[in-house]
C-alpha cells in the first residue's frame, strides 16, 4: 500500500491551501512583467506632460517595445529606483514613479514572503521540504512495520495461539501497539496500520500547512493594505491605478480584499474615514474610466470582474450604512462607493444589493404595520444619501430606474405611512437629482406625457422633501440645451420641452384652479424652460392657423402648440408663485431686447424686419394677456361673491322684514331691495376691456425701451447718431425731468410722454411692434368703447376692485 501523499492531499485533508495560495499570488504579481514595466514607465516618464499621461504613455511604449530594457531598474532580482532612471518630466511625475516603483518593490517582497512559505529560505524549510520529509517518513515507518512483522519467527501450524511466555508481535507506533496478523505461515501488520500511519503524517503536515497559510495570508494582507495606501496616493496626484502596464491594483483578489476591508470598517462604531477613502479608491479610478457624458459605459470584463469581487463582500446593509455616516471627512469615500454602485449598474438591471429599493412598492412591501413601515422609509432615505454623493453620470437605464424608483417611493410612502405621522420621505430627491445628471435619460422621460402625470401627480406635489428642486432638476436636464441654442444631437430635448409644455397647457385649467399644483421648486424649473430663447423663439412664432401649425410640425420646422395653448402656457406661469411670475416676465423681455438686437444686427436665421416686430409685439401682449386673464378671473370670482352675498340677503329678507341701515325701512318681499339697491352690476368684464384698451394705447414703453436701446446699440439706421439718443436714457436711468428742454430734442409732438418719445425715435419699428401687440389683444375683445381719460384714469389707478395695476 501506497502512503505516500501531495499538495493536494495535504490541502484536501484541512482548510488551508498554502500552495494554491501561492500559486494564486504568484499569477497576480508577476516579477518577470513589473521588472519591464519599471523600465516602461522610467521611459515614458520623458514623454508625459503630467501624472494623467503617465498610465497611456506607459501602455504605448510598453505595446511597441515588447521586449525588457530596464537595467537600470534590476538589481539582486529586485526593482530598484536609480536616479539616471528618472530624468522625467519634472519632480511630480518623478514622484509617481517612485510610487510606482515603490509599490512593485512591495509586490515582490511580497513575493518573497509568500514563495519562502513555501519554497523555503534563508536557512528555513518550507512547506516543500516540510511535505516531501513527512511523506517519506511516513514511507519510510511503513517499511519499518513491515519489515519488523516479516522478520517476527513463524505461528504455530498447530497452535497458532502463542506459548506461553511468548507474545504475539506488537509493533508501536505513536505510542499505540499494533498486533501482528498470522497470515500463510507468517505475521504480517494488521490493516489499518499503514491507513494509520498515512493519516498521522498527513495531519501534521496540514497543521504546517495551515500555519504557512497564515503566514501566507498575513504577507499577503499586508501587501495589500500598503498597496491600497500606494494606490490612493497615486490617484491623488493624478495617476490612473485602473490603468496603463501595472495591473496590481485592479486584480479580481484586490478588489475583494478592499471590499472586505470597507465591510469591516463599516462594522465599527466609528470608521476611520481615510481609511474609506483608501479601499475605494481603486473603486472610484474605475467608475470614472467607464464614466461618459451620455451614461456610465458598460464595463469591461475586467472592470465587470473588479465590480463582481468588490461588491461580492459589501451588501446591502454595508450601502445602508455608508448612506448614514455624517461629516465631509466621510465625503470621499461616499462618492468612490455611490460611483462604484452607478457602475455596477449600467445593465437592464441595477446592482443585486440595490434593488429592494426598485421594486413598485419599496416601502410597504418591507411590512404593513407602522413600524416596519417607517424603518423602511428610513433604508430607503439611506440609500438615497449615499447616491446623493455619486459624480458620475448613470446609464440611461440605471437614469430611468432611479426616476421611477423616486416616484414610485414617493407615492407608496404618501399612500402607506400613518395619517397621524407622514414625514417627508428623504432620498427620493437625491435619485431624481442623480438620473438628471443624464440629459438624454430626462429628455426621454419627458418626452411621454403618461411619464410626466406620474412626476406631477398631484398627489405628490407638496410632499417632496425638498420641495421639488430635484423635479426641476430633472425638467431642465431633459428640455434646456447645454450651450445657448440646441443642437442637432439635442432634438430629443426640444422634443421633450413641447411635449412638457403641452401637457401644462392641456392641464391649465387645473393648475390655474389650484386641483394641479408644481412643487415650488419645480414652477421655478417651468419659468426657466418657457422663458429660455429657445423656446421663446418658438412660441413667439406660434401660429394662429392650425393647418399651418401642422405643417409647420411635420415639416420640423414649427412648434406643436397652438396660439391658444401659449396663452393657456403663459396664464400657468402668471398664476403661479409671485417670483414665477416676475421671473417668466422678465425672460420674456431680455429675449425681446436680444432678438430684436439680432434683427438688427442681421443675424442668421432671423426674418423680415416687419415680421420679426409683429411677432416680438404678438409674444410681449401674449405675456400682459395672462396677467390680463388673470385679473379677470379674480374679478369674477368677485362678481359671484357679490351676488352670492346679495342673493343671501333677499333670502334672508323673505317676507316683511325692516333692514338695517335704511332708516328702518319695511318691505313686503325681497324684490324690495332690488327696487331700493339695484342688482350687483358685474365689474369683470368692463375691467376687462377697460385694461386691455389702456394696455393698447397707453402702455408696452418697457418693452419700446429695450427695442430702442438694442437699435441703438447696433446703429440701426443711424439711430446711436441722433439727438434723440443723448436724450433717451437706458432703460433703468433716468429720464430728464419734465421741464427740462431736452425734451424739445425728441420732438414737440411726444408732450414729455416716454411711451411716445420711444415710439416717435423707432418711428415704423414702433408701429410693427404695436401691430403685434394689437392683434394679440384683440383676442381679449379690447376695443375703444370709452371716453378715454376718466374710464382710462380709472383702470390707471388700479380698476373697480383695485386688484391689478397694469404695468
Amino acid at each position: 500500500m501506497d502512503v505516500s501523499f501531495d499538495k493536494a492531499d495535504v490541502e484536501a485533508a484541512g482548510s488551508a491551501k498554502p500552495w494554491t495560495h501561492r500559486d494564486e499570488f504568484a499569477a497576480e504579481v508577476d516579477t518577470e512583467h513589473m521588472a519591464d514595466t519599471a523600465s516602461t514607465f522610467a521611459r515614458a516618464a520623458n514623454e508625459a506632460r503630467n501624472a494623467g499621461e503617465l498610465a497611456e504613455r506607459a501602455t504605448r511604449i510598453g505595446q511597441q517595445a515588447g521586449v525588457r530594457n530596464g537595467a537600470a531598474f534590476v538589481e539582486d532580482d529586485r526593482i530598484d529606483v536609480t536616479a539616471g532612471g528618472l530624468q522625467g518630466n519634472g519632480e511630480g511625475i518623478d514622484n509617481v514613479v517612485r510610487m510606482l516603483v515603490r509599490a512593485m518593490n512591495r509586490a515582490m517582497e511580497a513575493r518573497e514572503e509568500v514563495d519562502a512559505q513555501i519554497d523555503g529560505g534563508n536557512g528555513g524549510a518550507g512547506m516543500q521540504q516540510v511535505l516531501e520529509h513527512n511523506s517519506a517518513a511516513a514511507v519510510q515507518t511503513w517499511e519499518r512495520a513491515q519489515q519488523f512483522f516479516a522478520s517476527q519467527p513463524a505461528p504455530s501450524l498447530i497452535m497458532p495461539a502463542p506459548a506461553i511466555g511468548s507474545g504475539t508481535p506488537r509493533f508501536n507506533f505513536n505510542n499505540v501497539e499494533y498486533e501482528g496478523v498470522p497470515s500463510d505461515g507468517a505475521w504480517t501488520a494488521p490493516p489499518n496500520l499503514p491507513g494509520d500511519i498515512r493519516d498521522s503524517y498527513l495531519n501534521m503536515t496540514a497543521d504546517e500547512a495551515a500555519h504557512a497559510d497564515e503566514e501566507i495570508t498575513d504577507a499577503i494582507r499586508q501587501y495589500r493594505q500598503k498597496l491600497a495606501e500606494y494606490g490612493a496616493e497615486l490617484e491623488e496626484a493624478g495617476y490612473d491605478t485602473s490603468r496603463g502596464p501595472l495591473d496590481i491594483w485592479r486584480s479580481d483578489e484586490m478588489a475583494a480584499f478592499n471590499g472586505e476591508e470597507v465591510k469591516k470598517l463599516l462594522s465599527r462604531g466609528n470608521p476611520d474615514p481615510e481609511l474609506l477613502a483608501r479601499y475605494t479608491a481603486g473603486l472610484d479610478s474605475i467608475a470614472d474610466d467607464m464614466n461618459d457624458k451620455k451614461g456610465a459605459r458598460p464595463p469591461t470584463p475586467e472592470q465587470q470582474a473588479y465590480l463582481n469581487a468588490f461588491f461580492g463582500k459589501v451588501g446591502t446593509e454595508d450601502l445602508l450604512a455608508a448612506g448614514r455616516l455624517k461629516g465631509p471627512s466621510f465625503e470621499p469615500f461616499q462618492e468612490s462607493l455611490a460611483n462604484g454602485v452607478v457602475a455596477a449598474s449600467t445593465g437592464p438591471e441595477p446592482l443585486s444589493s440595490v434593488r429592494e429599493f426598485f421594486e413598485k412598492e419599496p416601502i410597504s412591501d418591507q411590512g404593513k404595520d407602522g413600524h416596519s413601515v417607517r424603518l423602511q422609509a428610513e433604508r430607503f432615505g439611506d440609500f438615497g444619501a449615499l447616491m446623493g454623493h455619486a459624480s458620475i453620470t448613470p446609464s440611461e437605464n440605471f437614469s430611468t430606474s432611479l426616476i421611477n424608483a423616486a416616484i414610485d417611493a414617493q407615492k407608496d410612502h404618501q399612500s402607506t405611512m400613518p395619517t397621524f405621522e407622514k414625514p417627508p420621505l428623504e432620498g427620493a430627491p437625491q435619485l431624481l437629482s442623480l438620473a438628471a445628471t443624464n440629459d438624454d435619460a430626462a429628455a426621454s422621460f419627458l418626452s411621454d406625457t403618461n411619464r410626466i402625470n406620474r412626476l406631477l401627480d398631484p398627489a405628490l406635489s407638496s410632499s417632496w422633501a425638498d420641495n421639488g428642486r430635484a423635479v426641476g432638476d430633472l425638467m431642465r436636464a431633459g428640455t434646456l440645451p447645454d450651450d445657448p441654442t440646441f443642437t442637432p444631437e439635442e432634438r430629443d430635448k426640444l422634443t421633450a420641452g413641447q411635449t412638457l409644455m403641452q401637457f401644462v397647457a392641456d392641464n391649465a385649467d387645473d393648475f390655474v384652479d389650484h386641483g394641479r399644483d408644481f412643487p415650488p421648486r419645480a414652477e421655478t424649473a417651468l419659468a426657466d424652460i418657457v422663458g429660455h430663447d429657445e423656446y421663446l423663439s418658438r412660441l413667439s412664432a406660434t401660429s394662429t392657423n392650425e393647418m399651418d401649425r401642422q405643417l409647420g410640425a411635420l415639416r420640423g420646422d414649427g412648434f406643436p402648440l397652438s396660439h391658444a395653448d401659449r396663452g393657456d402656457l403663459f396664464s400657468v406661469l402668471m398664476n403661479g408663485e409671485d417670483q414665477t411670475a416676475e421671473q417668466f416676465k422678465a425672460d420674456a423681455g431680455d429675449y425681446i431686447e436680444e432678438q430684436a438686437r439680432r434683427v438688427f444686427e442681421g443675424a442668421d436665421g432671423t426674418g423680415t424686419v416687419t415680421a420679426e416686430m409683429r411677432q416680438l409685439g404678438e409674444l410681449s401682449a401674449a405675456v400682459t394677456n395672462a396677467e390680463l386673464d388673470m385679473a379677470y378671473q379674480a374679478d369674477k370670482r368677485d362678481d359671484e361673491r357679490a351676488e352670492q352675498r346679495f342673493n343671501a340677503l333677499k333670502t334672508g329678507l323673505s317676507g316683511a322684514s325692516v333692514i338695517p341701515g335704511l332708516g328702518g325701512q319695511v318691505f313686503g318681499s325681497a324684490d324690495a331691495l332690488s327696487n331700493l339697491m339695484g342688482d350687483p352690476e358685474p365689474s369683470a368684464e368692463k375691467n376687462d376691456q377697460l385694461r386691455r384698451y389702456t394696455e393698447v394705447y397707453r402702455r408696452g414703453e418697457q418693452e419700446l425701451h429695450r427695442i430702442y436701446d438694442a437699435a441703438r446699440d447696433t446703429g440701426y439706421r443711424g439711430m446711436d447718431d441722433t439727438e434723440a439718443a443723448t436724450v433717451i436714457p437706458r432703460r433703468g436711468e433716468s429720464w430728464p425731468p419734465s421741464d427740462s428742454d431736452d425734451w424739445n430734442l425728441i420732438g414737440t409732438t411726444t408732450g414729455r410722454n416716454r411711451r411716445q418719445a420711444l415710439a416717435d425715435s423707432l418711428g415704423d419699428l414702433a408701429t410693427y411692434f404695436q401691430e403685434g401687440r394689437s392683434a394679440e389683444f384683440a383676442r381679449g375683445a379690447a376695443v375703444n368703447d370709452f371716453d378715454g381719460d376718466e374710464e382710462v384714469a380709472e383702470v390707471e389707478r388700479g380698476g373697480q376692485n383695485g386688484d391689478w395695476r397694469p404695468s
